[in-house]
């Protein structure tokens, strides 16, 4: 059956297409080759985030409220650390990374189960850094060593790496966002002529060369500074998300749908892609979840 023809897709740099018309039918009848073309992702949800801050911003509480109150799912927090016992939110807490795999396969055997009826619409690591710790003690354990380093030529850590990437990319299957959160830390990053002060999430050096590759989307959560505010908002506390990289913090949108910053909040963010946009309008309407947006100011 010949397939149904695709339109040239775009480049998000300036949405420009990409140049590309090819006949997969004909590739794959020639070449043997089974060409798919991907089409860019539409919703916030079809890709990885890595959240970082300072505590008590409201990193925790932004992704409790991506919640769809049509379809009913809510995010799944695995809570490696207990900051979210002021929000009502669905989870576990790993004690331990075989705990946190237990987890999973359970989840797994559900999401077969129930298909497109799976209750969760992302999975929260809170806090991606204590996951990682996780991690790391139970390669230290299996292999009878204090830490990965430990072993000769290396071998500790590409234990450690391989052990987090396969887990990783098995939880990429349930087809839900993954949001990774973190605090930040000010880090000294030297150059050539000069150094300068940024922040960054409190990762490890080998889980910073892990996890941030990883991810699509990398937002700072922070304050606006005074020169961001206008004359009538001064004396309000306005909490933003960077996503534009900078010298001064680490950031990034491989979407290419997100602007530099946006206010801390759900819709301010979903609002952005395209395929979430009925879920924007749906959630505008709903009183009880306004009133909570509200609270994130």
């Amino acid at each position: 059956m010949a397939r149904p023809s695709a339109p040239a897709p775009k480049s998000y740099i300036e949405d420009t297409e990409i140049g590309l018309d090819l006949d997969l039918d004909q590739i794959e009848r020639d070449y043997k080759i089974d060409v798919q073309l991907q089409e860019k992702r539409r919703r916030a949800e079809d890709y990885t985030w890595l959240l970082h801050g300072p505590p008590k911003i409201g990193k925790s509480t932004l992704c409790a409220l991506l919640k769809d109150p049509t379809t009913k799912k809510a995010p799944f927090f695995f809570r490696f650390e207990e900051g979210t016992k002021g929000l009502t939110t669905y989870g576990c807490s790993p004690v331990g990374w075989e705990a946190y795999k237990n987890y999973l396969r359970n989840l797994w055997k559900m999401r077969r189960k129930m298909k497109n009826d799976f209750p969760f619409n992302y999975f929260i690591m809170d806090t991606v850094d204590l996951q990682f710790k996780q991690c790391h003690a139970y390669i230290s354990k299996k292999h009878k060593i204090t830490h990965a380093s430990d072993m000769e030529w290396g071998k500790g850590w590409e234990f450690l790496v391989d052990e987090f990437a396969r887990v990783s990319a098995f939880v990429q299957k349930f087809n839900v966002g993954v949001i990774l959160i973190s605090h930040s830390k000010e880090a000294e990053i030297k150059t050539r002529t000069m150094s300068v002060t940024k922040m960054q999430p409190t990762l490890t050096g080998t889980g910073r060369r892990v996890i941030l590759p990883a991810v699509d989307i990398i937002g700072y959560c922070s304050y606006d500074t005074l020169e961001d505010i206008s004359d009538a908002e001064k004396f309000k506390a306005r909490r933003i998300i960077r996503f534009d990289p900078s010298e001064e913090w680490e950031a990034g949108d491989r979407s290419g749908y997100l602007p530099a910053k946006v206010r801390l909040n759900p819709l301010s963010i979903l609002k952005h892609f395209p395929g979430n946009k009925k879920l924007v309008r749906r959630l505008e309407k709903d009183e009880h979840y306004m009133e909570q947006i509200g609270r994130l100011r």
